[in-house]
Formats: structure tokens, C-alpha cells, sequence
């Protein structure tokens, strides 16, 4: 069956849709990237015994091990949700356990890639488990739009900037419209100073009724944003 063998072909480019397809066949959802090179998995193959060891000599993942193992046996049958979650929960594991280990090794880089991996993959097991769990999964996806979970700051400065130049826009638009008018450079110090709720508005600048309401919806966002920039920081590097 020529058709059925394609599906499971590697593919030979790095296109992500070719991969997702792939290990969509291969029955393994909760991976999404190429596979990683020969050499790259030769250099970490050699740190697969300190990982090995690192297991069977934390007290805590041994007894999540022995656990695990005796919930398998009280529960033989597995739902497909059952055993997807269980996927993703050991990638989760691997990925943790590789950032330890790459730590210790030094290789910071590389660790904080498994790191940011093992959270967006938490992410996707509040996806499945639904119910309670869906606002867990917003605030992650949050948080990972906002800084990718403090492992990319570019995006909170895209996110800064952009929330900035919006509001700026409004009062701009706002004061042509209902007054007072106001020029482009004076509605940008006016979104600065309602986002950080705090500074000094130009000289004789009183603002409209629209205008205050705009303030006000930016000083929350803006109050929001830094309070999760602050704490996804804070945990990335003082949490570990």
C-alpha cells in the first residue's frame, strides 16, 4: 500500500505542517518539531546515562514512577484521552528531565529550550482535560503570548509597543473627533503615561470623557501586563 507508507515517510524537508502529518501517523500528537539531527542526538545520547541516573536517584520522581506503574495495573483500560494525556505527560517528564541535566552540564541554551518545550506541552494537557482546567490553559496561553513563560522577552516588547501605538491612535482619533485635538506626539505621551498609570501629561492637556475611558481600559491592560511580565521572570529565574 504505497499511499499508506507515504504518510509515514520521514520527511526530508523542515517544513512544520510535513512534521505535524508525520507524527500525527507515527501516533505521537504531542510531538511537533523536526526530528532533531544525527549529531545533535549523538551529543545528547551521551547524556542520557546522567539522566538515567538523575531518575533513579531523585526520591521524588522514583515514587511518581512506582505510582504510576501501580495505577496502571488498577486501571488496565485506557481511554484514547486517557492515553494521550499519558503522551504528553511523559514528554513533559523527558523535557524536564533534560533541562536538569543540561544545566548541570551548562549548556543554559539549550536547556531553556527543553524548558520553554515542557510548558507549552502543560498547556496542551489543560487543552485536554477540559472543565476547570480550560483557565489554566487560557492564562498559559497568555502567558506564553505575553513571554513565552519568560524564555522569549521579544515578545513582550512587540506586545508593549503595539499596545502603545493602539491607544495612541485612539487618542489621537478620539481628539479629531470630540476634542480636544491633539497632535500625533502628544497621543503617544498620553498612552505612555495611562499605561504605566504614572508621569506627566503635557501642559494644559485636559482630557475628554472618551478620552479618560481609554485611559483607564489601558492602565488595567497595562497594570496586567506588568504584573505578568514581573511574575513569569521572577519564576523563570528565581523559581527553579
Amino acid at each position: 500500500m504505497p499511499e499508506q507508507n507515504s504518510v509515514f515517510q520521514l520527511p526530508s524537508t523542515i517544513d512544520h505542517d510535513a512534521w505535524l502529518a508525520y507524527w500525527q501517523g507515527q501516533d505521537q500528537p504531542w510531538r511537533t518539531e523536526p526530528e532533531i539531527e544525527l549529531q545533535r542526538q549523538e551529543e545528547l545520547s551521551k547524556l542520557s546515562d546522567a539522566v538515567i541516573g538523575y531518575v533513579f536517584r531523585s526520591p521524588v520522581l522514583t515514587k511518581r514512577m512506582n505510582d504510576r506503574r501501580i495505577r496502571q495495573k488498577k486501571e488496565p483500560g485506557q481511554s484514547q484521552k486517557d492515553h494521550l494525556l499519558e503522551g504528553y505527560r511523559t514528554a513533559i517528564r523527558a523535557n524536564r528531565q533534560l533541562t536538569v541535566v543540561l544545566q548541570n552540564q551548562g549548556l543554559s541554551d539549550d536547556a531553556d529550550r527543553f524548558a520553554y518545550r515542557a510548558k507549552v506541552l502543560q498547556r496542551q494537557v489543560f487543552r485536554i482535560r477540559g472543565g476547570r482546567s480550560i483557565g489554566q490553559y487560557i492564562f498559559s496561553l497568555f502567558l506564553d503570548m505575553l513571554a513565552g513563560y519568560g524564555y522569549k522577552a521579544q515578545r513582550t516588547l512587540l506586545a508593549y509597543v503595539l499596545i502603545l501605538g493602539i491607544f495612541a491612535l485612539g487618542y489621537y482619533l478620539v481628539g479629531t473627533s470630540t476634542g480636544p485635538a491633539i497632535s500625533p506626539l502628544v497621543a503617544c505621551l498620553v498612552s505612555i503615561t495611562s499605561f504605566h498609570g504614572r508621569g506627566l501629561l503635557p501642559g494644559g492637556f485636559v482630557p475628554s470623557q472618551p478620552m479618560a475611558i481609554l485611559g483607564e481600559i489601558e492602565a488595567v491592560i497595562g497594570l496586567t501586563i506588568e504584573v505578568s511580565f514581573i511574575a513569569t521572570f521572577t519564576q523563570r529565574f528565581f523559581g527553579r
